[in-house]
């Protein structure tokens, strides 16, 4: 049905919708398993501590795509700005 949907820009104004939008995208990635879903952030979160924030996210979706998940291409741009942004935060709270 929308095979010929013109591609659209959102725009996200604060960090509640932000939260919002990111928490939505997870539950559904994890087929609306809470559980799996919080799973999926802290593994993307202590990849992206690591690895740095695009690798982070990136071996997850890649991770995923070997285990036949193949998520929307726009899914990993939010994800990982959403963990550059956590990722900031915590090192100007004096996290490693």
């Amino acid at each position: 049905m929308f095979d010929d949907l013109q591609p659209f820009s959102i725009v996200i104004n604060n960090g509640k919708d932000a939260a919002w939008i990111s928490s939505a995208m997870l539950q559904w990635m994890s087929g609306g398993d809470r559980k799996r879903a919080e799973d999926a952030m802290s593994l993307m979160y202590e990849a992206s501590a690591r690895l740095g924030a695009e690798e982070g996210v990136r071996s997850f979706f890649n991770e995923g795509k070997k285990q036949g998940k193949d998520f929307p291409k726009f899914l990993q741009p939010v994800i990982t700005h959403m963990m550059k942004h956590v990722i900031g935060k915590e090192k100007s709270n004096g996290a490693k």
